[in-house]
């Protein structure tokens, strides 16, 4: 599965992500994107058992430790080792860290094994930067002390996928501002993602999304309830992936239950996301964390759906009130209700909202756009660095 690790006449370049599934769905565009520019490509992703590191063809894929479950001391030293041996093993010029624990753990252990170049992706700040009382204060206070650590490298990127969370981690230094850039989202293919029509029939809400309290779904099947008992004629569904290994996690049971009492359909996972909106009239994320930019906002904006999700940052980017979507508190069921009973009532809004959203996909979210801005830091970092000192070749 993995390639010989000999000296590279081109530059190296190791992706390093903490979820297997997440990553084949967000981040192999980047990975063609930069294989396309010449870089050869390298993948770390967890083992953990359940969800094995793939294989891809023309990619060497490998494995670490790492729990994506609390922060038991013994087993993030494990993760910290086992990025360490990683390293120093493949040695590569530019390494790129997508959420928190590669972040954290990749920078110290880039710095401690002169990795040359590292890039780090902040896909939002999560659930603990939206609380504020004492005890999260307190873990937010720990846990950018830790990102500090690992941005003393010198030769450091790092991408933020919406202004608030740039702002929030430049404000006091813990990114310097010099190694910090704006690149909105993930990217979207506006042609794979086309604009096609409302189904017909009862209009159908549906969350999209991993099947977490995090993500809201608590909060949406209390909305469905209270437009169940307002007697508006929508359907709610819940769709998505069921993450046992997240501390989040509905289980499936749960949603079973919920969809054998009539308050929510369960469609389970679908494994293409077209056929999530070709079947949905409004597309729903009550999201109680922030998000970087929600890919499934992006995407159902680009088939042409209008959007409702949290008012908070990332979701903010692509959700324009009153232009392609409604922004609703977190958290609150009765505003979500609302929200979607207005959408489902009023079918020209619809119509307006999801023209508007293509557009806006279109112009500020398009995938070669967000390619274009990734793979150019790539080459600003690695222009003129390799570990002997000499000029890199390139494909």
């Amino acid at each position: 599965m993995t390639k010989s690790i000999a000296q590279a006449r081109v530059p190296r370049l190791l992706f390093v992500h903490n979820d297997v599934q997440h990553f084949l769905m967000h981040r192999l565009p980047f990975v063609a994107a930069a294989a396309r520019a010449g870089y050869d490509i390298h993948v770390a992703l967890p083992a953990n058992g359940d969800s094995e590191p793939p294989h891809m063809d023309g990619v060497s894929v490998h494995a670490f430790t790492m729990s994506r479950r609390g922060m038991n001391p013994i087993r993030e030293l494990g993760t910290l080792l086992s990025l360490i041996r990683l390293y120093a093993r493949i040695r590569p010029t530019i390494v790129h860290h997508v959420t928190i624990k590669p972040i954290i753990y990749g920078n110290i252990a880039a710095t401690l094994t002169r990795v040359p170049a590292a890039v780090s992706t902040f896909s939002g700040l999560g659930h603990m930067f939206a609380q504020s009382d004492r005890l999260s204060r307190l873990f937010q206070a720990i846990i950018k002390m830790m990102y500090r650590a690992g941005f003393r490298h010198s030769r450091q990127i790092a991408i933020f996928e919406n202004p608030d969370d740039l702002a929030e981690m430049t404000r006091d230094g813990t990114v310097p501002e010099p190694k910090a850039r704006l690149v909105l989202g993930v990217g979207i293919d506006v042609d794979e993602y086309y604009a096609m029509p409302e189904p017909d029939g009862v209009p159908v809400v549906v969350l999209a999304s991993r099947m977490l309290r995090s993500k809201g779904v608590e909060v949406f099947v209390e909305a469905a309830k209270v437009i169940r008992s307002r007697g508006v004629r929508a359907r709610l569904a819940l769709c998505g992936r069921v993450d046992a290994g997240n501390p989040s996690g509905i289980p499936e049971a749960q949603l079973a239950a919920w969809a054998e009492g009539g308050v929510v359909e369960w469609w389970g996972w679908l494994p293409s996301a077209l056929s999530v909106y070709e079947r949905s009239s409004v597309v729903c994320l009550p999201t109680l964390y922030r998000e970087g930019v929600p890919r499934v906002l992006m995407e159902a904006a680009s088939c042409g759906r209008p959007i409702i999700a949290t008012d908070v940052p990332g979701c903010r980017e692509i959700v324009q009130q009153g232009i392609n979507g409604l922004l609703v508190p977190k958290g609150d069921a009765v505003a979500l209700a609302d929200a979607i009973e207005q959408l489902v009532r009023d079918t020209a809004q619809r119509t307006a909202f999801g023209q508007n959203g293509r557009e806006i996909v279109r112009q500020n979210f398009a995938e070669k756009r967000v390619m274009d801005a990734t793979v150019g830091i790539y080459d600003e970092l690695v222009s003129g660095i390799d570990r002997g000192g000499r000029p890199l070749a390139r494909r």
